[in-house]
């Protein structure tokens, strides 16, 4: 195979590394030569973690966040929607669980039992956490517990949506390139751009209606900026919330309001009834893998009531999806 030749990030880093109170920021285009460089791994490793530090202090903004997911669309798997299960729901799972339960899988099995087809990506726990962390219940662990295997191709992921099942699959597999870049976290101790552009993969060759999420305000209003960009809302619908650890699924104590971005467009999806704290019956206490697989196994087998906030989430993303293929046909 042949190597790829270095990559010159230099002119890069001297615009990008002044700090966040003077920087110069990369259009689209330059931010698109620069990621494809750091998948490809034609940057020397000092210039890699220069770079890499360097976004982490200035900040993303818009295009370069633009031109990065443009680089990561063009490598990794790219799985082909079934004629007869058209638009999937896509689900980025990479935070898990530090106190609450990772809902994040009984969201996708409900979503599946509404007869659409559903992808959960994520990462297995620890693989890029910093010695010394505490590791989180992820939703990889979860749908091992629950004894359903992570798709490892295109075919398994087919296969579990003709069984009516959630295909879960582990960004190793996913797109391995990026998962390198995931990985640096180990080495600098600090997140970088990879982490939220994997929360922002559009793996399938076919328009599609991806879950999102955010934990800060200033990163919803870039959010909210990319997905009304004609680039990124040309290839998905998107229903954004404000995340539950970090997780795109809805607190089971309390529904938040979920924003639906379509065609460059926006509106907000509020919740119904009272906005008041309720604890649904059965909910863990704990956020452990046995205690949360328990709760999942009660809900799917009908001996406990899906929590409201999560049936409503179930609903919002149903009519999104069949508003989208009204608009189709």
């Amino acid at each position: 195979m042949a190597v790829a030749p270095p990559f010159d990030a230099a002119p890069f880093i001297k615009d990008i590394g002044r700090g966040r109170d003077n920087p110069s920021d990369l259009d689209e285009t330059r931010a698109k030569a620069l990621w494809d460089a750091v998948l490809r791994e034609q940057l020397d490793p000092v210039a890699l973690g220069g770079v890499l530090i360097a976004m982490r202090v200035k900040g993303e903004t818009v295009a370069e966040m633009a031109g990065f997911l443009a680089a990561c669309e063009t490598g990794g798997l790219s799985i082909s929607v079934l004629a007869e299960l058209p638009m999937p729901v896509v689900i980025p799972s990479y935070n898990g669980a530090r106190k609450l339960p990772n809902l994040t899988p009984l969201l996708a099995f409900l979503i599946a039992r509404r007869g659409l087809p559903v992808l959960v990506h994520g990462s297995s726990a620890g693989r890029d956490i910093p010695a010394g962390r505490a590791l989180r219940v992820t939703s990889a662990d979860i749908f091992s517990a629950l004894g359903f295997a992570a798709a490892k191709s295109e075919a398994e992921v087919h296969a579990r949506w003709k069984c009516g099942e959630p295909a879960f699959m582990d960004i190793l597999d996913l797109h391995p390139e990026l998962a390198r870049v995931l990985s640096m976290r180990r080495l600098l101790g600090v997140r970088n751009s990879a982490h939220s552009l994997a929360k922002l993969l559009q793996p399938l060759n076919a328009h599609a209606l991806c879950l999102s999420s955010y934990t800060h305000p200033e990163y919803h209003e870039m959010l909210s900026a990319l997905l009304r960009s004609a680039s990124i809302s040309a290839r998905r619908d998107a229903l954004l919330m404000r995340a539950t650890e970090g997780e795109p699924v809805c607190n089971a104590r309390r529904a938040a309001p979920i924003e639906w971005y379509r065609k460059g467009g926006s509106e907000v999806l509020e919740p119904e009834g009272p906005d008041v704290m309720t604890t649904p019956e059965g909910l863990p206490l704990g956020n452990s893998i046995g205690e949360t697989t328990d709760y999942l196994d009660a809900i799917l087998a009908g001996r406990l009531p899906v929590p409201d906030p999560i049936a409503w989430q179930v609903d919002r993303i149903a009519s999104a999806r069949e508003s989208f293929l009204s608009d189709a046909t």
